[in-house]
């Protein structure tokens, strides 16, 4: 008896895990999966951790209720989330995808991270599963601790360097938007460096001489290449000073060849006929060199003119600010004097009506008073 309540025991408490580990996954499944589904947890799980796990299940629970969040613009800029789907009716957001995986994909330390497959034992129904760790994370539920250590994980890097950054949102998304290192291949060498946050004019000369002079070098070699390929079809086109061959050397050698090839036939070759004109126009002359100071020179003019203008337009908007104010002052002005003047005429006028109301209550007073005495007058008769 004894020995069967003790298996009694024994099968009722592992009912008893089991109901629980069933439930927590059922819950958390309907809950976003966050605990079961998540790519940076581990699922090598000690039986010691399922044990505690069960046992302290209903505080685990709580905490995970706790710590659930749902969907907040400010996750955008804060932990670069892209929204991906909405809810049709409450227009909330039911799935979010990682920026930093989208952009840059996942860092080099997960490679660290994969292991050969354990044997996978018959009794455990839990099917082990190899993660892919170059995905992209997607989000259903959005629990602050997941995203964290999903991006601390992940995106060590480019994380701690998204973290230094100002919470603007538009320097934040450029960030994102960035799908790799700058290439400096090709572009020209400049001594000038900058070492202040703010550029000043002179540094901005620098870089515009520098910028010009690189230019203006890689003009000047292919103004001298041109002209060295219009020299040498010149030359060629040009006939011999000789006066035993009036041909070129390349007519020589195709009468040449044709004489060698036809040699029943007698063949003159003909004169090349020189042609300035046609050679000045196929040939034009080079461009000067592009004068970059006088170009400075004349927009910073230019710049001084529009700024002078500026100044004058400002200058006639404050003196038409200043007489517009003038003008309202003597309005008001003259509203005041004009409602002091309407304030002492009715003062006279109420003196006046006050006036005739007590003359007439004198008269009335005195017509009383008269009446009455003749009633006694004529009772004592």
């Amino acid at each position: 008896m004894q020995h069967d309540a003790h298996n009694d025991l024994i099968m009722d408490s592992s009912l008893e895990k089991y109901d629980d580990a069933s439930s927590e996954r059922k819950r958390s499944e309907l809950d976003g999966g966050d605990d079961f589904d998540d790519d940076d947890d581990d699922d090598t799980h000690s039986e010691y951790a399922k044990d505690e796990a069960s046992k302290d299940g209903k505080l685990a629970r709580a905490n995970k209720r706790s710590r659930r969040h749902n969907w907040q613009p400010k996750y955008e800029s804060e932990f670069g989330l892209i929204p991906i789907e909405r809810d049709a009716m409450s227009a909330d957001v039911t799935l979010a995808m990682c920026g930093f995986c989208k952009a840059f994909g996942r860092e080099g330390r997960y490679e660290q991270l994969i292991q050969p497959e354990l044997p996978v034992d018959s009794s455990d129904n839990k099917k082990r599963r190899r993660r892919s760790l170059t995905t992209t994370k997607f989000f259903r539920a959005f629990r602050v601790d997941n995203i964290r250590s999903h991006l601390q994980g992940a995106h060590p890097r480019r994380w701690t360097e998204y973290e230094m950054l100002p919470k603007q949102e538009a320097i934040r998304s450029r960030f994102l938007q960035m799908q790799g290192d700058f290439q400096y291949e090709g572009l020209p060498v400049v001594d000038d460096v900058l070492t202040a946050s703010a550029l000043s004019a002179e540094s901005d000369i620098a870089y515009a001489h520098a910028q010009a002079h690189a230019l203006g070098q890689h003009a000047q070699t292919s103004v001298v290449a041109a002209a060295a390929a219009a020299a040498a079809t010149a030359v060629s086109a040009a006939p011999s000073t000789h006066p035993q061959v009036p041909h070129t050397t390349v007519a020589t050698s195709t009468v040449s060849a044709s004489a060698a090839a036809v040699p029943s036939t007698t063949i003159t070759p003909m004169p090349v006929v020189r042609d300035t004109a046609s050679n000045a126009l196929r040939y034009p002359a080079p461009r000067s060199q592009f004068d970059y100071e006088k170009h400075l020179t004349e927009q910073l003019a230019l710049d001084r003119e529009r700024l002078e203008f500026e100044k004058a337009k400002f200058k006639q908007e404050v003196e038409l600010r200043e007489r517009e104010l003038a003008q309202r002052e003597q309005m008001m002005e003259h509203e005041r004097g004009q409602r002091e003047k309407d304030r002492a005429a009715s003062l006279e006028k109420a003196r006046i009506e006050n006036s005739k109301f007590m003359r007439l209550a004198e008269l009335l007073r005195e017509a009383v008073a008269g009446v009455n005495g003749n009633a006694s007058a004529g009772s004592v008769v």
